[in-house]
């Protein structure tokens, strides 16, 4: 998180974000169809009062706060502040940054906004702009005070660069009217900053002996391994109860083993792929004795924004693919799955656990609850049940797209 903070803050100063890119002549329009939910340079609709607090530099330095999201219901407006050593950097999300200089009073910080940098301008901007927030507490600020808009010269691209074309625009200092809030982005903690964001889990796993040997082959307790999720988060303490629970039960089935020659432990392991804000850990397992066995599939999938679990619209949306897409695609190859593991039984038959599997998928597609993971390789997959007429008449497979 620090290292996406630091990045941020680079990109602010070189030339702005970059989400929506401009047509020459229009290279400094702010002006959309966002309609602010207060007239400007108004200091008399603000919603509430907001209790005194004591601001301190720890609650602004390296911090980044963002629009309420109640105002920005289509997430068009993604108007950002930065803070970092004295200076405030402010985005709107269309290609705009503002920078300048801040200062703290009590419960209220006043931002001075110096210059401007955009990708479509010849050079910096002077500015002379003034905002005041009120903050209630460490991750909510409250604007109370703001000019509403600024002017900037406009540029016209020429012979390969942007020049100034002798033009103003009015813009809007979008997100910064009176009564809006800015909220600070959570920065997620580890539980033990020493070790890294998953690592072995250190149960106890109270087994009946160190290995023992079931049709020619022996299996170790060793060999029994499971994660634990190193981050301070509601999320992450739930998941650490579940992967301990699976683990008793699968010692329990080694310890059988022990006992009867005929139950083992086939595999028991984890991997991670995290990039960015994403953190995705897959906990595998095989418990067998007299059937086939199939690995066991448990997907664990985080936000490292703020530890929370990360849900199937920001996955769709992380790798890249539209939801309808990833839905076509797995029902595909569930299909072809089926085919290959039924094959020899009849058409209808095969048909039949094809329509269950593929049921039962999209059902937990619409609803938000499909399994989904990034393998180790950095592959996106689905975890699905594919339902057979044979064996356990179930079992999890890994489907890559």
């Amino acid at each position: 998180m620090r290292n996406f903070l630091l990045i941020l803050a680079l990109i602010f100063v070189l030339v702005g974000c970059e989400e929506a890119k401009q047509e020459p002549g229009n290279n400094v329009n702010n002006e959309t169809n966002v309609t602010p939910n207060t007239s400007v340079n108004s200091t008399t609709n603000i919603k509430e009062e907001v209790a005194k607090y004591e601001i301190k530099k720890e609650d602004i330095d390296e911090q980044v706060f963002i629009i309420d999201p109640e105002i920005d219901e289509d997430g068009s407006m993604e108007c950002t502040l930065y803070f970092m050593n004295d200076k405030a950097y402010y985005s709107d999300g269309f290609g705009n940054t503002i920078r300048g200089v801040y200062a703290i009073s009590g419960d209220i910080l006043s931002i001075e906004f110096e210059d401007y940098i955009g990708e479509y301008s010849e050079k910096p901007q002077k500015l002379d702009l003034k905002v005041t927030l009120k903050m209630s507490d460490e991750n909510t600020m409250l604007v109370t005070e703001t000019p509403g808009t600024y002017t900037l010269k406009t540029s016209t691209f020429k012979d390969d660069k942007w020049v100034f074309d002798g033009g103003e625009k009015e813009m809007m200092l979008l997100g910064f009217e009176a009564g809006n809030h800015f909220y600070k982005i959570p920065e997620v903690a580890k539980l033990d900053d020493t070790k890294d964001w998953v690592y072995n889990a250190e149960y106890e796993k109270n087994l009946k002996a160190e290995s023992y040997l079931v049709w020619d082959k022996t299996y170790y307790g060793k060999d029994i391994v499971a994660p634990f999720i190193n981050i301070d988060s509601d999320y992450a303490r739930e998941v650490n109860e579940n992967i301990k629970s699976k683990l008793e039960m699968i010692v329990e089935h080694y310890n059988e083993g022990v006992e009867d020659n005929i139950s083992y432990v086939d595999s028991c392991g984890y991997t991670t792929f995290e990039e960015e804000d994403g953190l995705f850990v897959l906990f595998t397992y095989g418990l067998g004795a007299t059937d086939v066995v199939h690995p066991v599939y448990s997907a664990y999938n985080f936000n490292l924004v703020d530890g929370s679990k990360m849900n199937l619209d920001y996955f769709c949306n992380y790798i890249g693919r539209e939801k309808e897409e990833v839905e076509t695609f797995v029902t595909a190859s569930i299909e072809e799955i089926i085919n290959a593991e039924m094959n020899g039984i009849s058409a209808e038959e095969i048909k039949k656990y094809i329509d269950l599997t593929k049921n039962d998928f999209e059902t937990a597609f619409k609803k938000g609850e499909a399994v989904f993971t990034i393998t180790e390789e950095g592959n996106p997959a689905f975890v699905v049940d594919i339902q057979i007429p044979a064996g356990s008449e179930h079992f999890d497979t890994l489907i890559e797209i």
